[in-house]
């Protein structure tokens, strides 16, 4: 870990937080300063292949963690002359900091960092100090869903890439299609628009008959739905039984979006 960089990293999230415009959002928690530094280091590596805190992060509980980057909150809120008080929740008693500006310029530390900071730092935590300032839960569920995260296992280090910017999709030209590459694509959309017409009245068929109108209610719509249905094979079944689960954090589930 570099001390004089996690130590600017700390001063500039203090700095930051003071200029929010809701006093509640001044205060930060050690966890939400981890976290930031943290997401801070990700963006920073994905440009770069290396982090900014050279902070040895690794997967701790269900989120990364480093102990001198914890270590190094009090030294500087100290150091700052910080106000800090202590709050009980159901996780045990925390402390939370917030800068006095009876106490230090909090404009100057703010643009003398802002200008000796790499841009992608300063962008990184203003931006996701500003979308998580009153939701730390959602800070915590954005950290563990970062590539270094869902790469590692339970207290594994944690691995930083460079990620190449993916090249830019070249537009298509249509006007070097050929008369037949068009008339195949405009039979394409008109297919794709029937399926959705069919698929539509289907859905109101099966919500309520009554609100389709009498022209689709037919014999030949009701044939061709029942065929649709055959297309998709049988229909599932209950079914019940033991659900064995293999070793989760190797599964590709944990890269999705959300669960299928």
């Amino acid at each position: 870990m570099d001390r004089e960089k996690v130590d600017n990293l700390i001063t500039f999230l203090f700095a930051c937080a003071a200029r929010q415009d809701d006093f509640h959002d001044r205060e930060l928690a050690p966890i939400q300063i981890i976290k930031l530094i943290y997401l801070a280091d990700v963006d920073y590596a994905n440009a770069t292949g290396e982090t900014f805190s050279q902070a040895a992060w690794r997967f701790h509980h269900f989120g990364p963690w480093d102990a001198q980057v914890q270590q190094r909150i009090e030294p500087v809120a100290r150091k700052l002359n910080a106000a800090s008080r202590t709050i009980r929740s159901s996780d045990g008693s925390g402390s939370r900091y917030r800068l006095d500006p009876s106490q230090c310029d909090i404009d100057a530390l703010f643009y003398g960092l802002e200008r000796k900071l790499p841009q992608i730092i300063v962008g990184s935590m203003s931006r996701t100090l500003r979308a998580y300032a009153n939701d730390t839960y959602g800070l915590l569920g954005h950290a563990y869903r970062s590539t270094p995260m869902l790469q590692a296992k339970p207290n594994e280090m944690l691995k930083f890439e460079k990620i190449e910017p993916e090249p830019m999709p070249q537009p298509i030209e249509t006007s070097k299609l050929t008369v037949k590459e068009r008339k195949r694509r405009k039979a394409i959309r008109e297919q794709m628009k029937a399926r959705y017409r069919e698929k539509t009245e289907k859905r109101l068929l099966q919500q309520n008959p009554e609100a389709v109108a009498p022209e689709f209610c037919d014999s030949v719509l009701v044939e061709g739905l029942a065929w649709l249905d055959s297309l998709a094979g049988e229909e599932l079944q209950p079914q019940s039984g033991i659900l064995s689960v293999g070793d989760i954090w190797d599964s590709e589930q944990r890269t999705l979006d959300e669960i299928p």
